[in-house]
């Protein structure tokens, strides 16, 4: 039963996300080659929104 409550959740979160009602906003964004600066980012306590770490991706600022 627990296992099934999550996954509605987790469901729902999806759903939320999907049609815009739920969103995060991004400070900024990271290629992994900048992860010590995304910790020292993520650590400040200035910052006004999400840290993100692409893997595969550029690091750009957060618009």
């Amino acid at each position: 039963a627990r296992a099934e409550k999550k996954q509605a959740l987790f469901a729902e979160l999806a759903g939320l996300v999907a049609d815009g009602t739920l969103h995060a906003r991004i400070q900024a964004s990271y290629g992994i080659e900048h992860v010590r600066e995304a910790v020292q980012a993520a650590s400040s306590g200035a910052r006004d929104g999400k840290i993100v770490i692409e893997p595969n991706g550029p690091s750009r600022a957060a618009i």
